[in-house]
């Protein structure tokens, strides 16, 4: 319920989601990759692709044929990017057919719309777009379909979601530190890498965090059981690297120039809605856990098993605005020990005690690097106070 509910909830029509999709795919081979499949750049797939969305806010339809020279987007473009984003109705309906028609419960099944999101309707001169919030979707996290392949594309996806974590972190809560994962050896061929991220604030480390890139498939997010899901190692592997890092630091091997507090947490934080507020695939992610523990970590002792919650990066996103160093702490501190709390978010738990009114965050904004897939956006078009947002799912 969860995967079907939240997204929607939280909304696909706001600055993150567009920044956060194309700084994660802003490295070389990922553009290249687009270019060569699409015909036309990120930069401009996402403008038009935009500016479609805009023309849609306010008209029920849009020509195929229509003028977008004004905005600087040629006909070539706009044909590309038009045919990318729609389906003859025809050929719509055979697509949902066959979707529909696979296993599984009726509301868990894959939505034609998500890779094309309008509609060409008879006659082949205008299209629609029966849900145009899927149109930023495309253009964002949907570039994805578009740059999956073979090398190392995931690999620097991940380290791209990284960097785009730790400069959210900078830019919302200055009061933390940013201690970047490195590398450290305690023996010769003995090679580790400590936790993707630690925060540290009033002298001490009080969370670990782990970024977790890789996409989870659909059968993984509707999965009803454990054993229907796919790919939880990788996750699974996140929560060993953080219990881990703990075990090394007690041992002397690393970070032992940092003081960690006594009631340190870790956070597996994800791109993808993975076991977002899923007890089963949360359980099942912590056995495969500790199976690793007890094939690869015999120096991990109980008390390094610290507690690691699960969050999505929207959620993380959403507290960013009323959120300080102290009053995440706190609320990770809730979130992961206090019974009333089991089963939320961490932005639900949040936000019962922000930190601080929410604050402007355009300003911010405006400091961020821009993804070159961002080019054409205006600061005044980018932001959008916190408070306008969606609540948080609860």
């Amino acid at each position: 319920m969860a995967q079907r509910q939240f997204p929607w909830q939280r909304g696909y029509d706001y600055f993150f989601q567009l920044y956060r999709s194309l700084f994660v795919f802003d490295f070389p081979d990922a553009l290249a990759q687009f270019k060569e499949n699409i015909g036309i750049s990120v930069e401009r797939f996402a403008f038009c692709g935009f500016a479609l969305r805009a023309h849609l806010q306010g008209h029920p339809f849009a020509s195929m044929s229509i003028d977008l020279s004004e905005v600087k987007i040629s006909e070539k473009e706009r044909d590309i990017v038009f045919k990318k984003l729609s389906l003859p109705l025809l050929q719509a309906k055979r697509a949902a057919s066959t979707l529909r028609g696979e296993a599984g419960l009726t509301g868990y099944k894959k939505s034609a719309l998500r890779l094309s999101p309008c509609i060409v309707l008879p006659g082949g001169t205008h299209l629609i777009a029966p849900l145009p919030a899927l149109i930023t979707l495309r253009i964002s996290n949907g570039i994805y379909y578009d740059i999956v392949g073979p090398g190392r594309i995931n690999e620097q996806m991940g380290k791209r979601f990284k960097d785009y974590v730790a400069m959210l972190i900078d830019g919302f809560l200055p009061e933390f530190t940013v201690i970047r994962e490195k590398s450290y050896a305690p023996k010769k061929g003995m090679n580790y890498r400590s936790s993707d991220l630690a925060l540290l604030s009033g002298g001490t480390v009080s969370l670990l965090i782990e970024c977790k890139a890789k996409r989870a498939s659909h059968a993984s997010k509707f999965a009803e059981s454990a054993a229907e899901a796919e790919g939880l190692t990788d996750l699974a592997h996140g929560i060993f690297q953080i219990w881990r890092h703990i075990a090394h630091r007690r041992l002397g091997h690393v970070d032992g120039d940092l003081e960690f507090s006594p009631a340190i947490k870790g956070v597996l934080l994800t791109l993808d809605t993975w076991a977002d507020m899923s007890s089963t695939l949360q359980a099942e992610i912590f056995r495969l856990a500790h199976e690793i523990r007890q094939a690869k970590g015999a120096e991990i002792i109980e008390e390094d098993l610290i507690p690691v919650g699960f969050m999505h990066i929207q959620d993380f996103e959403g507290l960013l605005a009323t959120g300080t160093a102290s009053s995440l702490i706190a609320a990770v501190e809730l979130w992961l020990h206090d019974p009333e709390y089991k089963g939320w978010s961490l932005w639900s738990v949040h936000d019962r005690n922000p930190g601080r009114e929410p604050i402007d965050e355009r300003p911010l904004f405006d400091r961020f690097p821009k993804p070159s897939g961002m080019q054409w956006l205006t600061s005044e078009a980018a932001g959008m106070p916190a408070q306008e947002r969606q609540g948080s799912p609860r």
